[in-house]
């Protein structure tokens, strides 16, 4: 440690997550896809290895992505129009998901997650986490994580994990930080 040029114990933590660049989001990754994989290992236990949504709206987005490829209609049922979908987008890209696989459980899981990372990405990259300390950095991006809650989230197979990176598209380039033209926020306004 002395070659790092820490002076004691105390600061071990912060030498640990000072060492890389990307230190306080790697910790925060790994805290909360550990958090998320231990849970899905619970919730896989008591479902005897079958993954089960909580709520039925991760199966309407399905059934009305797949009507929409299968039918050409937009609607859980393939004889009738019905909008009946929180999100279009979502519906649209669950739809994309029981094309290319059979089981799109997993397909809904990955989509979550990656949201989940990329905001994660995106708020790690804002002024205000930069510029504090690695450890208090770590404590800003895990602690909203856990607040969210970003675990949960990405385990129920809704939206809501689309949602809030839309949302972090559109403040991040709303304030200035992505462009010029504000065409991705015009984006990513449209997608929320």
């Amino acid at each position: 440690l002395h070659g790092l040029g820490v002076k004691g114990q105390n600061h071990l933590f912060e030498a640990v997550i000072s060492h890389r660049k990307h230190g306080p989001l790697s910790i925060t990754i790994i805290l909360m896809m550990g958090l998320t994989g231990v849970l899905l290992c619970m919730a896989l236990s008591k479902t005897e290895g079958i993954l089960v949504f909580p709520l039925d709206d991760p199966y309407i987005h399905w059934s009305i992505g797949r009507s929409i490829f299968e039918n050409g209609n937009w609607g859980p049922s393939p004889f009738q129009y019905q909008l009946s979908s929180s999100s279009p987008f979502y519906s649209l890209l669950s739809g994309i998901g029981t094309q290319l696989f059979h089981n799109p459980w997993f397909f809904t899981l990955i989509i979550n997650l990656l949201a989940g990372l990329s905001w994660l990405i995106l708020m790690s990259r804002t002024k205000l986490i930069r510029k504090q300390s690695p450890f208090t950095q770590v404590l800003l991006l895990s602690g909203t994580a856990s607040l969210l809650p970003w675990h949960l989230l990405v385990l129920l197979g809704m939206e809501h994990m689309c949602h809030i990176l839309f949302i972090c598209l559109f403040l991040h380039a709303a304030t200035g930080s992505t462009s010029k033209n504000g065409m991705p926020a015009l984006i990513s306004g449209v997608l929320m």
